[in-house]
């Protein structure tokens, strides 16, 4: 069987089953629904994530989130396509799994804080034609679901982003994107825990420790709020966390 040419399998009027190889498969949800809002699809794939996970089978290797999708990998060895197949249809999707699972609040400095932290808030106001108050009211005013998370370890694809500040991302990604910085591009805004490269606008840094730090750690469904705080306030956190 050739799993690239395999047609997608009908789980219910909204969700649908695509194989992907051997050993792994992808759930997809709304395709066939286009009326569905991207947040309602992104709670059906938590629904989904945290049913499988609540009676998570042995032979589950990892479950992953996205915005509209759920990418199980499984052992080969101890269940096939077939099985796997009769097992989603069995699964009982409540919709009380999609509730809010932890809000986290995030403090966030918005001013510049000097050359070794860069900051594209000028960018972001001539690209949006708002001044720089109205720019951290819209981005700070309310909280933010997790859609999902990937890329690097707690790294939080946070949405829906206000359309006043959609931005594209950046012509030249940087090469080194300090870990803390806060971003955006297009509908979605994020943080990096860690430094890497990136491509989106940053905005603001937080002076909280993400990578490995058990106090937060990201799931889809939780919710970010950030809060603005000034200069002084950000460098007595950031010496407090370091």
């Amino acid at each position: 069987m050739m799993f690239e040419s395999a047609p997608k399998q009908a789980l219910s009027p909204n969700v649908s089953l695509q194989w992907l190889n051997e050993s792994a498969v992808l759930l997809e949800v709304g395709e066939i629904s286009s009326d569905m809002s991207l947040l309602d699809k992104n709670k059906q794939v938590q629904a989904w994530m945290t049913a499988i996970e609540q009676n998570r089978p042995v032979w589950l290797i990892d479950c992953v989130a996205a915005y509209t999708g759920l990418l199980l990998e499984f052992d080969p060895l101890l269940i096939d396509h077939y099985g796997l197949s009769h097992f989603l249809r069995d699964v009982k999707v409540s919709s009380q799994n999609t509730n809010t699972q932890t809000t986290y609040r995030i403090p966030v400095c918005y001013e510049p804080l000097g050359p070794s932290l860069p900051n594209d808030m000028l960018s972001i106001k001539s690209h949006s034609g708002l001044n720089e108050e109205t720019i951290i009211e819209l981005h700070s005013k309310h909280a933010y679901r997790v859609y999902a998370v990937g890329f690097m370890p707690n790294f939080a694809y946070l949405g829906e982003l206000n359309k006043s500040l959609q931005t594209p991302r950046l012509e030249e990604p940087r090469i080194k994107v300090p870990a803390g910085a806060v971003a955006i591009a297009d509908n979605q805004t994020a943080i990096y825990p860690g430094q890497s490269p990136g491509g989106w606008h940053i905005i603001g840094y937080t002076p909280l420790v993400l990578l490995n730090n058990t106090e937060f750690t990201f799931a889809v469904g939780d919710e970010i709020v950030f809060e603005p705080i000034s200069v002084d306030v950000f460098l007595q956190q950031a010496e407090e966390n370091s």
